[in-house]
């Protein structure tokens, strides 16, 4: 009967549910221990502005003194002038009319929720790059409506956009961040090596987010926030806990989830730290990430993004130890055709160009070509 199909359905979902937590955070125990959705959680949304009031150039949180974030329109914003003020000034800012998404705020929308139930809802999604636990998204939409957890799990699918070529198509990046610098070496070729993840679709429920993290092999970021309001706070590279490595700098492993960073003193420290940028994203709006900035993001509602890491150039500090280290066949096939194309760079030799390129494995050629600008 309904009675029984409707209990059958509850554990499925608490199966599925358990199993997710296990993978996502092994050995945590109660995810709901420290009671933060009845105490905590409601105590700290009365201290943020109201929805929308993030949207002005006065300051989000706090005193305008303390905001510390550019805000930009994108459809004023050159690829020359962002690269000058932001990327290479390792500058974050909020961009308003980016360009990404532009049906984003229609009420049939594919980068809403309810557009995205309505069309994948029966789909299993990813949770994270580092394990392959998945979840339905009607189940995660479920389960994030009746939690408790103290800090709900998100879905971070980096192969979503592999999978539905339909979404693939329905953003472009903004045209003002640099191109990656990764992508003429990872050619759809046979013996190309893969491009590391570097494009997320991430759903969030309320108190959900990701913990203080820096982004991997020494990306830049953008945000592009299609529903809901995240809370974003950051801190520059200098700032950062340093654990040199080949030139690189790492975080602590594994992160605590924002809610739970937020309520600790660890996370009231980083607040209180004269150099915190802290703000609320808006619908509509994109937040740059330099690379190595330090930075947590918590959801204060349901929320739709979508996210793109890139490298604005192999001579960036940190980029090629972290390639080493984190991707070795990138790394190998950068140094081997990069080498290469040093030589006729720094000297010219086109005819050196014309006996090379027939030597030259297929991958190997167009990242030739594409290094050397022909």
């Amino acid at each position: 009967d309904a009675e029984s199909s409707d209990d059958d359905d509850d554990e499925d979902l608490a199966r599925v549910v358990a199993e997710v937590k296990a993978a996502e955070r092994p050995g945590a125990g109660d995810w709901a221990a420290a009671g933060l959705a009845e105490t905590w959680w409601p105590a700290f949304l009365r201290g943020l502005p109201p929805a929308g009031a993030s949207s002005s150039d006065r300051c989000c949180c706090r005193d305008s003194t303390r905001d510390g974030i550019a805000r930009e329109d994108g459809r004023a914003l050159s690829r020359e002038r962002f690269g000058r003020e932001y990327e290479a000034a390792s500058r974050p800012c909020l961009v308003t009319a980016a360009g990404v998404a532009q049906e984003a705020h229609a009420d049939t929308t594919t980068w809403r929720l309810a557009g995205l139930r309505a069309t994948y809802g029966s789909w299993n999604f990813r949770v994270s790059d580092t394990h392959g636990a998945v979840i339905g998204l009607d189940e995660w939409c479920a389960y994030g409506a009746t939690t408790r957890d103290d800090a709900p799990f998100s879905l971070y699918d980096s192969e979503i956009f592999d999978d539905a070529p339909a979404l693939r198509a329905a953003y472009e990046p903004p045209a003002f961040v640099a191109p990656c610098a990764f992508a003429p070496f990872c050619r759809a070729q046979t013996d190309a090596p893969p491009r590391p993840p570097y494009r997320w679709l991430l759903l969030g429920a309320p108190r959900s987010g990701t913990g203080l993290h820096v982004d991997p092999l020494a990306t830049h970021a953008w945000v592009y926030l299609c529903e809901g309001r995240k809370l974003w706070l950051m801190r520059p590279p200098e700032e950062r806990r340093r654990d040199h490595r080949d030139g690189d700098v790492v975080t602590d492993e594994p992160q605590t989830p924002s809610a739970e960073w937020l309520a600790s003193r660890d996370g009231a420290a980083f607040r209180a730290a004269p150099d915190c940028v802290e703000f609320v994203q808006e619908p509509g709006q994109l937040v740059y990430v330099p690379a190595g900035w330090r930075h947590a993001v918590l959801n204060l509602d349901w929320t739709v993004a979508i996210t793109e890491n890139y490298c604005a150039d192999l001579g960036e500090l940190g980029v090629m130890p972290a390639l080493r280290r984190d991707a070795p066949a990138l790394y190998a096939k950068i140094r081997r055709v990069g080498a290469l194309a040093r030589v006729l760079i720094e000297r010219r030799w086109r005819l050196l160009e014309r006996a090379l390129l027939p030597w030259l494995a297929p991958s190997d050629k167009a990242a030739f070509l594409a290094a050397v600008g022909s």
